[in-house]
């Protein structure tokens, strides 16, 4: 929906969680997912609206701790806007691929909350668990240091941030994702791989 006055023109864009004023770069309802999406809950992106998108009004990169430096709080913000990099091409993956399994995906997108880990740049206190952790019970991931500095041996960044998206599912949940179990003899880590794949060659089923 739109509403456009003229001389002074504004145009509100209605996503499914609130409205969004474009050219402010910001909601005009508070946003539904609270504080998690930051101190300032009108904000929409971040106040970035050229580079990040959230048609939905709920896929959100929240914060776990704070930084200790202004230099921190730059790099933080960086990684930050990577993963709305991601997050607005798996959205629009979802809108031009996914016909049959739209609305269930779309679901699941809009309630995954994603953060860096906030130790990324401790050397010895870092998560060491891979590129991310995610957690099926809380529907979050936490994006680690390795995924930020990934080299020519690792896989892309929009296949780890896909693979990942599969572990919100219940069909991959169902299978065994034990790290007892490493790398690609985990059931459930196989099936996110070939998932992830298959979503980006434009294959949306949950199966």
């Amino acid at each position: 929906m739109a509403m456009i006055r003229f001389r002074n023109v504004v145009v509100l864009f209605l996503a499914l969680a609130c409205y969004e004023e474009n050219a402010l770069a910001r909601y005009i309802q508070s946003d539904p997912v609270g504080l998690e999406g930051g101190v300032n809950t009108y904000a929409y992106v971040r106040s970035n609206p050229l580079v990040n998108s959230d048609p939905y009004g709920l896929y959100d990169v929240i914060r776990r701790g704070q930084p200790s430096s202004d230099a921190a709080e730059a790099e933080l913000r960086k990684r930050e806007a990577f993963l709305w990099h991601l997050g607005s091409l798996m959205q629009a993956q979802i809108n031009t691929t996914c016909k049959k399994n739209r609305a269930a995906l779309q679901s699941k997108f809009d309630n995954w909350k994603v953060y860096v880990d906030p130790k990324a740049d401790d050397i010895f206190h870092r998560a060491r668990t891979g590129f991310a952790d995610t957690w099926y019970s809380t529907q979050e991931t936490r994006f680690n240091w390795d995924f930020f500095n990934l080299t020519s041996h690792d896989p892309g960044p929009s296949l780890i941030f896909t693979h990942e998206f599969r572990h919100l599912m219940n069909e991959n949940h169902s299978l065994d994702n034990s790290r007892a179990l490493v790398g690609k003899e985990a059931p459930g880590e196989n099936d996110a791989d070939a998932w992830a794949r298959k979503f980006l060659s434009g294959d949306c089923s949950c199966k």
